[in-house]
């Protein structure tokens, strides 16, 4: 069985990012999503490729088919992948002004959740899913 992969940009200093990262890693049984850091080369090789805007600084959703996606309707996708509770997010999208909650929370996450010194290292079991490259 082939298994599909989408791709998190995620920002590696952000400890909210970091908490969203370990409840995909537990929601997402099936490990569709693989991750990469904003701050690897890999993250620049696929702004480069996905024609990204430099300027993004929180999450992006890259679809295995190659369609990419930003703010509340990034998260949206990502709870498409989510099993639990969780995938009631697909609904953010369809809330009024989802995308201007996402933008005052990834405006102010560093101020509101902290910043890390560093990018956590994943344990050797969910290894595999990080993309540093």
């Amino acid at each position: 069985m082939i298994t599909l992969r989408h791709l998190l940009l995620y920002d590696g200093e952000c400890s909210l990012c970091d908490g969203v990262v370990t409840v995909i890693l537990k929601h997402n049984s099936k490990e569709t999503i693989y991750f990469v850091s904003l701050q690897s080369d890999k993250a620049k090789q696929l702004h480069e490729q996905y024609k990204i805007d430099a300027a993004v600084d929180s999450i992006v959703f890259i679809r295995s088919d190659g369609r990419v996606y930003y703010k509340a309707s990034a998260a949206a996708e990502i709870c498409r992948q989510l099993h639990g509770i969780y995938s009631i997010g697909r609904l953010l999208p369809f809330l009024p002004f989802s995308d201007r909650i996402y933008d005052w929370i990834a405006a102010n996450r560093y101020r509101i959740f902290g910043k890390k010194e560093s990018c956590s290292l994943p344990s050797s079991e969910v290894k595999a899913r990080f993309i540093h490259y």
